[in-house]
């Protein structure tokens, strides 16, 4: 299971590709995005007010995001819990609270997240900058992530995203996760169609990453 995408404009699909002044990769982002997501799920468990933005980060900077719940297994290898993001620009302030929520509670693929699984859970959230279009293979794996977009011969449109980590952490070639993306667009395109019909967008990713160990070391006695 991957990450979902929110589609905010419905069944409009919008291809993703902006300009240098509206990127985000000069951006200065560390874990305490994490941390406050950590508040924000925290909050929301405990029916109570959800907290502030850290007050470095200007609330009102427009990026595509991800949050990713996993839950860490006994030989350390994370196994996905939850993930939302939008490949739309939204604005930091209430975005990462709202996908924070939807990806720990409104995921449909998991039940919500519940007190008893905190311990063993992980924190990432994901800024999404720099999207160029590019050819059907010219991105680089675990550095690029990539948005395909094609139509089927009935007119329908398809789009998927793997997010930069995917491809690595899954062991995938270019070819295999090309594939893989059209099988989770819901129309796997044939191999000899991909040149003519898929049109590719690659982005780069901030990633940042909190346990719930290291969450408690700044938050002790939080859960």
């Amino acid at each position: 299971m991957l990450c979902k995408v929110q589609k905010p404009y419905g069944n409009r699909i919008k291809n993703v590709l902006y300009s240098s002044e509206q990127e985000n990769g000069d951006e200065e982002f560390g874990d305490d995005l994490c941390l406050y997501s950590w508040d924000v799920a925290l909050s929301h468990l405990n029916n109570q007010a959800y907290p502030h933005l850290p007050t470095r980060y200007d609330k009102n900077l427009e990026t595509p995001l991800f949050v990713t719940w996993n839950t860490l297994s006994n030989d350390n290898k994370e196994v996905l819990r939850g993930c939302i993001g939008c490949l739309e620009k939204l604005k930091l302030s209430p975005g990462l609270k709202d996908y924070t929520i939807k990806a720990a509670f409104q995921d449909s693929r998991f039940s919500p997240i519940n007190f008893g699984e905190l311990s063993g859970l992980v924190c990432r959230v994901s800024i999404l900058h720099t999207f160029e279009s590019c050819s059907l293979f010219d991105w680089e794996i675990g550095t690029h992530g990539i948005i395909i977009h094609y139509n089927s011969p009935n007119g329908r449109h398809y789009t998927a995203t793997y997010l930069p980590e995917i491809p690595l952490e899954h062991g995938m070639t270019h070819e295999s996760a090309m594939e893989d993306l059209t099988k989770k667009a819901g129309y796997q395109l044939p191999r000899t169609a991909w040149n003519s019909e898929i049109k590719v967008t690659r982005y780069q990713s901030k990633r940042v990453r909190m346990t719930a160990q290291e969450y408690l070391q700044i938050r002790p006695g939080a859960f």
